[in-house]
Order: C-alpha cells, then structure tokens, then sequence
C-alpha cells in the first residue's frame, strides 16, 4: 500500500466521521417528508432526497463564502483558498472538521440569521409549493440544530452563534435556546 492510498483514505475516512450524522439527518427528514406528504411521483421522491442532501452542505460552504467574501486577508481564508487552488476537496473538509471552533464571527452561524432563517422555513413550509426547497430548508434547520448541540457539547457555550450580541449570557440561556428551537423544528415537521 502507498503512502498516498493511505492519505487519500483518511481524507475519506474524515469527510464520511463529519457528515455521517448529518447524512442520517437529511434522511430522515427528506424520508419524513415523503411519508408525510403522501409524495407519489418518483420525481418529486428525488428533489426531496437532493434537498435534503445538499442541506448538509449548506453550512460548510459558509467557511468558503467567509474566505472569498466576508474575509479574505483572514490567514484562514488563504489556508481554505489554497485547498480549493489545489482542488484538494477533502483536505478542505478536512481542515473545517479539525479547525471549525476557531472561526469566530461566522456569517450563517448567527442567531440573528437563524430566526430570519426559520421564518423563511415557516413560509417554505406553508406554501404550497417545491418540494425540494422544502427538503432542503428542513435539512439546513435540522442540521443547524445538530451542529449546535455539537458545538454546545464541546465547547459548552453557543457564543460563536451571538458573536452580535455584546452583552453577557448567562451558560443556562444556550440550553434553553436549543430546546426552543428544537421544539420550533419538531412543530414546524409536523405542520408539513
């Protein structure tokens, strides 16, 4: 076995270790959708399951969107932006999964842009409309939810997500804003 086989695996091994919970996520939510919605066309069956799939991704492209956009002279936007030159995916994935605690003023990571983001759910969810901006909304939210219970568990703060707000926070409040969204989530999937 090479050296590089045994490097590409771990590359592998690590975008499967970050994304397997989330996968399991967008399935059950695009497999919720499906069962809930009495969907009965295959097609309309594939956008939920795409929606839901690329709802994972969503919130991991922000750390390129902060690279190219909100900051760039950051050093770890030139370390992301060299991943991407190279067209080193993994190594990119990689780096989020070691280094993800260590971005601090995130752009989508807001709460500010998470109850703008859950009214926007709220209106994909009463419309009546595409299936797959319904799946994906659902699994963005959903996977917004894991990640901070995540990062909640690690870290034992959410301060990351109220970088905007100055004041002080007492370490209760992150708890009691994660049960409220939760319980936010869980009335919102079966309102669909």
């Amino acid at each position: 076995m090479s050296v590089f086989f045994v490097l590409k695996i771990y590359k592998v091994n690590a975008i499967i270790s970050r994304y397997k919970i989330p996968f399991l996520i967008a399935l059950v939510v695009a497999l919720g959708i499906i069962v809930v919605g009495s969907v009965g066309y295959w097609l309309t069956a594939v956008f939920i399951f795409a929606g839901a799939i690329l709802g994972i991704l969503f919130l991991d492209l922000e750390y390129a969107m902060n690279a190219y956009i909100v900051d760039p002279d950051d050093d770890k936007s030139g370390i992301i932006k060299e991943f991407f030159r190279k067209k080193n995916i993994a190594g990119y994935f990689d780096y989020i999964n070691n280094h993800e605690y260590e971005f601090d003023k995130l752009t989508i990571r807001t709460v500010l842009v998470q109850v703008i983001f859950w009214i926007f759910i709220f209106y994909v969810v009463n419309g009546a409309g595409n299936a797959f901006a319904l799946a994906f909304t659902l699994s963005v939210g959903a996977n917004m939810l894991y990640q901070q219970a995540l990062e909640l568990l690690k870290t034992k703060t959410l301060r990351r997500w109220f970088w905007m707000y100055n004041g002080v926070i007492q370490d209760s409040f992150y708890y009691v804003y994660l049960v409220g969204m939760l319980l936010t989530f869980v009335l919102m999937i079966f309102y669909v």
